[in-house]
Parts: C-alpha cells; structure tokens; sequence
C-alpha cells in the first residue's frame, strides 16, 4: 500500500490494536477516479463525517480559526512584477504528523482486495483532508515553518507568509535572478517543515525549463493560479468559460435553478468578466421579482434573453489580459484610475494602472472590476 510506503499509515499488530486504552474510532474511506490527473488517477479519500457506532469523528472537532490568506490579495501580488513563479506544495496535508491520540481515531481497515481474509487495522499518522479542524492545521504549520526562518531566509519566509493560498505559493518579482534565488530559498525553507514543491512554473522560458521539467516532462503551456487560467509564455490571463458550459441555442428548456447552476460555474476573482456577469444577476433578480420559482420554466421572453446572454458569454473565451501590472519600459510610480457608474439596476467598479513610458508614451494595465446589483 503507497501509504504505508510513505509513511502516511501504519499497520497496527494485533496486541497494540486490543490493548490501546484511549479512544477509538474507524473512518470509512472509498476511491475517487479521476482520469484526467496523470499523476493521481485513483484517489482514497477517507470521510470523517460518516458514523461510527453512532458517532462522528467531525462532531468532536473544533474547526479552528481561518488562517488562509486574502485570496484577491495573493493574485495582486502574483500580478505587481514582471517574472511571475508558481509552485504546489506536494501532498501538503499528509506532510503534516499527527499525535498518537489523534492518530488512533482515525484507524481504518484494509486488505488489498483479499475478501478470503480479515482486514488489516491501520491508522493514519498525518492530517486527513475532511478532518474539521485539518485546513487550520495545516496552515498553522506553513506559518511556523516560515516563522523559524525568518532570520535566515526573510524573503522566502513572507512568501510562505503572505504569497501562499492553502498549498499553492505564486508570487513575482523584477528579474529572472531574483526568481531563482528566490525560489531556491524556497525549497530550502519548506525542506525544513517537511515541505517539498512539485515543480516551479514561471513566464521565464529558462525558469520554466530549469524547473517544470522536473514536475511535468511533456512540460505545461496552460496553468491555474488559484484558479485563474495563466498561459506562461505568453504571460496573459485568458479568460475560460467552463467546457460543458451550454451554448444558448442548444437550451430548450430552462428554470431559475437552472441558471443560477451555469452562473456559479464562471469563476472571476479579479472581475474580467463584470461586465457580463451583472447582467446575469440583474436577471435573476428580476426572476425573483416575478415570483419564478426555482423548477418553474421561464417564459418565452425570458428564455430568449438568457439564450442570448449565455452565447454572449461563451465568446469571453476569447478575451485576455495582460498578467503584470507593470509594462517593462515603465518610468516611475503609476496612477491608479478608478471608473464608477450605477444605476436603478447596479452599480459597479473598474480600476487600472496607468504607467509613464520611457518613450513619453503611456501604457495603461487593468487592475479588477467588482459589481453589484442594486438592492
């Protein structure tokens, strides 16, 4: 078994199993397939909200606090340099060692397929991903592990502080130099909390090929930073509707449910598509005015509406954006121009950066945008 390779189990003897006296408790667990992912196709995924003799694992959990960074915050600064890096922390909850207690409750049995036999009793000795209280803990012990280096690497240290969200770390700064020596000290840092990074991405040809080899050798031309769709070497920011996204012709029938579903499905952190997203909800609002109910078919006046909106959507496939916020032949320190507009409908916000150019020209950069609907 892989996880008792890596040391992320261990197999209990029978005497340690009948004669431990504190609490017990067995987690269930089942495969999740997942084709697509190269590198983990199957999947155990161990579920601690089921029960076990009438109790639940996760009823006995404190969550803790929430020590994950500010999402918008983490993109800004993945986006304020010219030579952008990406990295995933490998298997970041199961690096993190749990105590012997903690351990015993989330004993689970297994026997490779052999139904002739009787199980083999395990327990897990890492963080369990569905464990209450395991994103806190996992993110306290990033923190502590940039904490105690903080003399010797402070740069790497506030990356690990304030430039990662849950395992992935992305940052930028001006030179490629400053990458690699950046990234270098990374791998240093998180070495000494059991860490290790994948493979490092970067808008640099040499960074990428110096390092995304290694994670990935067909090498990868289109990454997600927490979600947002990166094309490195052309260091743009495309925008991508989901793929089974519903061109507006092919809908013949549609309710409120319905939409809501394929409106929640566009993912826009930074407000590319504001523009076309408040119509969306300006048009929900309006299905709630009408009294809709969620199953309810849409009207026919409605229906052509949204047929046309969502094909309009579709299109955003096309659009990009520039990934830096700051052209390479800038002078100085940018303006920051902010555009407002509302009306009895919503109301809303575009920013930009707009940057003197060596050339006396000047160079403008989109920032975010956020919308509101009117209440």
């Amino acid at each position: 078994m892989e996880m008792k390779k890596l040391q992320f189990a261990r197999k209990l003897t029978e005497k340690e199993a009948r004669e431990y006296a504190g609490p017990v408790h067995y987690i269930s667990h089942h495969e999740v397939l997942r084709p697509e992912n190269k590198s983990t196709p199957v999947q155990i995924v161990f579920n601690s909200s089921a029960a076990f003799q009438g109790h639940r694992l996760n009823d006995y959990w404190m969550k803790g606090p929430d020590l994950l960074n500010d999402l918008f915050g983490v993109l800004l600064r993945f986006r304020e340099h010219q030579v952008a890096f990406l990295g995933d922390i490998s298997k970041m909850y199961h690096r993190i060692r749990i105590p012997e207690m903690d351990q015993q409750v989330h004993r689970f049995l297994w026997r490779n397929l052999e139904t002739n036999r009787e199980p083999d009793i395990y327990v897990k000795t890492v963080l369990t991903i569905g464990d209450k209280p395991a994103p806190a803990m996992a993110q306290t012990a990033r923190r502590k592990t940039a904490k105690e280096a903080k003399e010797t690497f402070p740069a790497a240290a506030k990356v690990i502080e304030d430039n990662t969200y849950m395992d992935d770390i992305c940052d930028s700064v001006p030179t490629v130099k400053e990458a690699k020596n950046l990234t270098t000290d990374l791998d240093s840092v998180l070495e000494t909390g059991g860490l290790q990074v994948k493979g490092w991405v970067s808008n640099s040809i040499e960074e990428t090929e110096n390092r995304q080899q290694e994670a990935s050798p067909k090498g990868i031309t289109v990454e997600k930073v927490l979600g947002v769709v990166w094309i490195s070497k052309r260091d743009t920011l495309p925008f991508k509707v989901p793929a089974d996204f519903p061109e507006g012709k092919e809908m013949v029938q549609l309710s409120k449910r319905k939409i809501l579903s394929r409106v929640a499905q566009v993912y826009d952190p930074i407000g590319y598509a504001t523009a076309f997203l408040i119509k969306a909800k300006i048009g929900l609002q309006t299905l709630w005015k009408r009294g809709i109910s969620w199953n309810e078919d849409l009207p026919s006046d409605f229906l052509e509406k949204w047929k046309n909106l969502f094909e309009e959507m579709v299109q955003l496939n096309g659009v990009s954006f520039e990934r830096c916020l700051t052209p390479p032949d800038a002078v100085g320190q940018p303006i920051l121009c902010v555009f407002l507009d509302a009306s009895e409908e919503a109301f809303g916000a575009y920013a930009y950066a707009r940057w003197q150019l060596s050339s006396g020209e000047f160079g403008v950069r989109f920032i975010a945008a956020k919308s509101r609907v009117a209440p």
